[in-house]
């Protein structure tokens, strides 16, 4: 199963980025496999929800993660951040 290739040995960290409102990526799925990371990883496995206002099917998640400056109401920027972290690893 994907989960038990993603939690053997390794000890890479991930960081999830996920609209509660993705039209084409059901969010439940990624927030059940984020969960089941944390309880079964040796590394680090971080998973940041919003809600995309932006976009038309809710899918639009790289301005979250890579953008420094909101572009559009309500949008989280965690370029700064998600840069800063990878960098830490």
């Amino acid at each position: 199963a994907l989960i038990d290739r993603l939690v053997g040995p390794q000890r890479l960290p991930m960081w999830f980025f996920h609209a509660r409102n993705d039209g084409m990526c059901p969010y439940g799925p990624i927030e059940a496999l984020a969960e089941e990371l944390r309880r079964r990883s040796r590394a680090e496995v971080r998973m940041t929800t919003f809600v995309d206002t932006w976009s038309n099917q809710g899918h639009c998640a790289d301005r979250v993660p890579y953008w420094t400056t909101p572009q559009s109401p309500g949008q989280p920027a965690l370029g700064e951040e998600l840069f800063t972290w990878l960098a830490s690893q």
